[in-house]
């Protein structure tokens, strides 16, 4: 302390100093005294409620509907499985490509043998059918395949052509447009070579917007596959996937 300088201002120093934790503890002591609401115990009526459940797996009948559902289980092999979605049957399931769950619902392999092993009749491609040793489709009557854009599935015959777009040969069964020439059909002809340019859309067919070369394009391997598309929500980690080689 300095002698110029006066006590009592020193003073007021302190007892401003030591009056502020005194304020804190008041209000600590007030807060801590206020009265809390008294709960009673009150019974309810209980309601029970369905709620739809997009990732339940426990299938009415303890049934397998699909892929997806066998991969959420826990089956991780990639191989055929028996499922159920309405009537019993197998089907390949991927369970490797994007994080499993596919059904395949077509494949051409390229150890299929020969190039009419997909001109089958209509009824066949209703029930599924193979196309030689891993080669096959699962049929329309199981997912539903009958219509797509509008389009119904159709099988045609070999020699077939159709009369708006007459450089076009179809093959195999697809859902063929009514008018003009198609774009896609993984079910057709599966040559070895190149497709012939009088040929174009016979043989495995998938244009590239602007590419008319890609109508002649030989595909050694194609898959058509599906899976729940709630699969990647209900698995944390939609849709219909093609691949082709």
């Amino acid at each position: 302390m300095r002698p110029s300088e006066p006590l009592t201002e020193i003073l007021n120093m302190f007892v401003a100093v030591i009056f502020i934790p005194v304020v804190a503890a008041n209000a600590f002591t007030e807060s801590s005294s206020m009265r809390v609401p008294e709960i009673s115990e009150r019974s309810m009526p209980i309601k029970t409620y369905m709620i739809f459940d997009p990732c339940n797996i426990n299938k009415p009948g303890n049934r397998t509907v699909s892929c997806a559902q066998l991969r959420r289980k826990g089956y991780n092999i990639t191989k055929d499985y028996g499922i159920s979605p309405h009537t019993n049957f197998y089907a390949r399931c991927d369970m490797d490509t994007d994080g499993g769950g596919w059904t395949i619902i077509q494949r051409r392999s390229w150890d299929e043998e020969g190039e009419d092993k997909f001109e089958k009749s209509e009824k066949e491609y209703e029930k599924g059918f193979y196309g030689g040793v891993s080669s096959y489709w699962i049929g329309t009557e199981y997912d539903g395949l009958a219509f797509h854009n509008r389009t119904k599935f159709s099988v045609m015959k070999q020699n077939d052509r159709v009369d708006s777009c007459s450089k076009s040969r179809r093959s195999g069964g697809w859902w063929y447009p009514p008018f003009g020439c198609l774009f896609s059909n993984l079910n057709g002809r599966k040559f070895k070579s190149r497709v012939p340019q009088n040929n174009m859309g016979h043989g495995i067919t998938w244009y590239k917007i602007g590419d008319m070369s890609s109508f002649r394009d030989v595909y050694e391997s194609v898959e058509m596959k599906v899976r729940d598309a709630d699969y990647d929500f209900c698995t944390g980690k939609m849709a219909t996937m093609f691949s082709y080689t």
